[in-house]
């Protein structure tokens, strides 16, 4: 086998992991997806806004919130329930201060 040969064979089973990593994941990433667009939304807030607090393109979120493979998607996920979780103290704090007066 010569070394072109040798790299196709790398290249197609590594295609081959990739496919069977979202075959396996793709349904719970598109409920976690769901989960987490249905919280933003009631919170109101942007996938735009979102984007800019989690550090990501707009179409990245869109991506994620629809459960389409994207890399790196575990920083993603956990930027997206860190920004959730300071949003709701935030306005949690707001509310407490406004009952306070």
């Amino acid at each position: 086998m010569n070394i072109f040969e040798e790299i196709g064979r790398r290249v197609f089973a590594s295609r081959e992991r990739k496919v069977a990593y979202i075959e396996e994941n793709i349904e719970r990433w598109r409920l976690e997806g769901r989960l987490l667009n249905e919280i933003r939304k009631k919170l109101r807030i942007s996938r735009e806004k979102m984007s800019q607090y989690i550090g990501c393109a707009d179409s990245v979120l869109k991506r994620f919130e629809a459960g389409l493979y994207i890399k790196r998607r575990k920083v993603i996920f956990n930027s997206y329930v860190t920004a959730l979780k300071y949003i709701v103290t935030r306005d949690v704090s707001a509310i407490n201060g406004l009952r306070r007066q």
